[in-house]
């Protein structure tokens, strides 16, 4: 990747760290490794301050840690926070990617079959119509072979869920879900088959959270690992 030379300071600090950031998760800097603000400030063309910004974001992050006497370090992965969106983002572009896949869907499969019968004790019939119009947008995305469509109104719809479900908890869990959820988009459309039988599992997902149903937490997992197993045969 070269150098960016936009001036707006903004850009630049987006684009060093998610230079730095993804070196470090995809395991070419390795733990411990020391960074050097001088060296780094050179190979990137950027200021002092662009740097202290970009390291405060990756320390949050638990990316990278500074110690006196020692200087600024890369971290071990165990320090790392894995609900971080760029993190997962980037271990998603990794030798990690397999792992964060299932880490992911093993998230969902905990907490959307909770999610969904908890939205279903809020009585909420609003929020049971706005899934219907997601499954709607699945569907015209489908007819038109409209992958990227097809993915945002399949984010939508478990966001939605999470969002909808009255769990301050849970509702902070968007940006994983959203992020499992979204892995459909780097992928092909599978068989109609597949598509078909998923918008039946929604359309009956909806149906049983309308009635606050029993098989609400089956349909879910139903849901949920149909399309784990969609993934992980796409990325082995």
């Amino acid at each position: 990747m070269s150098p960016s030379h936009d001036q707006g300071g903004a850009g630049l600090h987006g684009d060093v760290l998610e230079w730095l950031g993804t070196q470090i998760v995809t395991h070419m800097l390795a733990p411990g490794h020391k960074l050097n603000p001088d060296e780094l400030g050179v190979e990137r063309q950027v200021s002092r301050a662009v740097l202290r910004e970009v390291f405060r974001v990756l320390q949050a992050k638990g990316l990278i840690t500074a110690r006196p006497r020692q200087g600024t370090l890369v971290a071990p992965p165990e320090y790392w926070d894995y609900m971080d969106p760029d993190i997962i983002r980037w271990r998603l572009r990794s030798s990690d990617r397999e792992d964060q896949v299932e880490e992911l869907f093993a998230l969902r499969l905990a907490v959307e079959p909770v999610a969904c019968r908890l939205m279903a004790e809020a009585t909420d019939a609003t929020a049971a119509d706005r899934l219907d119009g997601l499954i709607s947008d699945m569907q015209t995305a489908f007819e038109r072979r409209d992958l990227h469509a097809f993915a945002t109104a399949d984010v939508g719809f478990h966001t939605h869920i999470l969002e909808s479900c009255k769990n301050n908890m849970f509702r902070s869990l968007v940006s994983p879900v959203a992020s499992a959820v979204s892995t459909r988009e780097t992928l092909q459309f599978p068989l109609e088959e597949v598509v078909l039988r998923g918008l039946d599992l929604h359309r009956r997902l909806v149906t049983e959270i309308r009635a606050n149903g029993p098989a609400i937490e089956a349909i879910s997992q139903a849901l949920i690992l149909d399309a784990r197993q969609e993934i992980e045969t796409a990325i082995k």
